[in-house]
């Protein structure tokens, strides 16, 4: 059977020279190695070729999308609607000519589709993965096994994620992705909302202080 290679990251050296040493105590795989720059390489490699494999773009000039922005906007499509018409209904209380019933409906329907164009466009916007954002490889440290393909890799691979890595990949002998284990979006509690969150607070960081150094100047 053929050779291949799972790679992970950590977020730092300890954690990894962990994970290690339970490799080599499970007995999986062999040329266990810690931290070495080809598997760095590989691993931003597998990172850059899985987010361009899932990119699409939509009817028109809709997109493209990465799959963390297709969630997002999904999720802020359905979360804002809803919100957006729990927030018009009250102006269907308003004698604009139709019965009461018929004032909720027509309010309610404009509302949510009021909220699920911004939830779309603010959910997909901020699920995406700035282009200052380092990559997992950029920012921890690689751990790296060869094994055989199939039922070896899986439990290379399941070792890994059990260990908490950023995130787990596996490459054939030139490098090459071949599957995609675990990444930072799966590894995080709360997934897209939680990326959406952290977003949403470092701008609004970033806003504060920006405006303190105007007060400032």
């Amino acid at each position: 059977m053929s050779e291949r290679h799972v790679v992970a990251v950590f977020e730092d050296e300890q954690d990894a020279r962990q994970a290690a040493y339970a490799l080599e105590r499970s007995g999986v795989g062999h040329d266990v190695r810690v931290g070495i720059r080809r598997d760095q390489q590989a691993s931003l490699q597998s990172e850059m070729q899985e987010e361009m494999e899932h990119v699409f773009a939509g009817p028109g000039n809709v997109g493209p999308f990465t799959r963390e922005m297709a969630k997002g906007a999904a999720l802020g499509t359905v979360g804002v609607a809803v919100v957006g018409m729990l927030a018009a209904l009250p102006f269907g209380l308003i004698d604009f000519g139709p019965p009461l019933g018929q004032r909720l409906l027509i309010v309610a329907v404009v509302g949510g589709f009021a909220g699920a164009t911004l939830g779309f466009v603010i959910g997909g916007g901020f699920a995406a993965m700035g282009p200052a954002e380092p990559l997992a490889a950029e920012r921890g440290v690689t751990l790296a096994v060869t094994v055989t393909a199939g039922e070896e890799a899986e439990r290379a691979a399941r070792t890994m994620a059990d260990r908490h890595a950023l995130r787990v990949d596996v490459t054939d002998e030139t490098g090459r992705l071949v599957d995609v284990v675990m990444t930072e979006m799966d590894r995080t509690r709360g997934g897209v909302l939680h990326h959406v969150a952290e977003t949403l607070r470092d701008s609004r960081g970033d806003w504060e202080g920006a405006r303190h150094d105007d007060r400032r100047s």
